[in-house]
């Protein structure tokens, strides 16, 4: 059977049946009702149901943080407690998934720096709404867990060098909200970490510096996407 749709004009356009429904008797071909929302295509799920689903390509959302603020912190964490860390709330971002099986892309560059004489320590953070906070982490020495280390100033200058930078993922499996953190933390609270500064704080003209930090999250569909842990990586509290 075949059904003819004439165009306004000119031409037609016919949807043909199959020429055979596998041994089923009757199948129902239902469309489904679309929310008025702009660029939506239809699409099967897993169970070939049909519906109705944006249509982003392979990146489905993208939030980004620019943060300029000048500070140095004295938080301080011993072994794992990464939650005692300063959150840098300038840049945290909180997204909902498109739906449960896509994967979080989380890029960043943080300009911080500390005394070589004690290690200062970074972390990024991932918390699903109603759960507790996780970092992900390097599991090398499972005592003492951090996404990036921060120590490269020192008493003479104290100037950050390039920022910290990382790219990371999160396969997540909820729809509902994730809050991503960059955290930073000092091993001594008599060593600071400086942020978006020199430790000398120098604001003159002829040698003063302010710098701006990013952090972005993406939503990517799962098929467009290859991430694998391959050794010594932690993802928990």
């Amino acid at each position: 059977m075949t059904i003819k749709l004439n165009g306004s004009t000119a031409g037609s356009v016919a949807l043909d049946a199959p020429a055979s429904t596998t041994g089923n008797a009757d199948i129902s071909f239902k469309l489904p009702v679309a929310d008025g929302s702009a660029n939506q295509l239809l699409k099967t799920d897993g169970s070939g149901n049909l519906g109705w689903a944006a249509d982003g390509g392979s990146i489905l959302q993208t939030s980004l943080r620019l943060d300029g603020t000048r500070a140095n912190y004295a938080e301080e964490v011993d072994g794992n407690n990464f939650t005692d860390a300063r959150n840098l709330s300038g840049l945290s971002i909180t997204m909902t998934p498109t739906d449960a099986t896509t994967i979080f892309l989380i890029t960043g560059n943080i300009y911080v720096t500390h005394s070589p004489s004690f290690m200062g320590k970074g972390f990024v953070t991932t918390q699903i709404s109603g759960g507790s906070e996780q970092m992900i982490a390097g599991n090398g020495d499972s005592s003492h867990r951090a996404t990036f280390p921060i120590s490269d100033g020192d008493a003479g200058t104290g100037w950050t060098g390039t920022g910290k930078n990382f790219t990371l993922f999160y396969d997540h499996n909820t729809t509902s909200a994730v809050t991503f953190r960059v955290r930073v933390a000092t091993s001594n609270p008599s060593y600071y970490i400086f942020y978006n500064r020199d430790e000398n704080n120098a604001t003159d003209d002829s040698d003063g510096c302010s710098m701006i930090s990013s952090f972005m999250v993406q939503e990517l569909t799962s098929s467009s996407f290859t991430g694998v842990d391959n050794n010594n990586i932690y993802r928990g509290t």
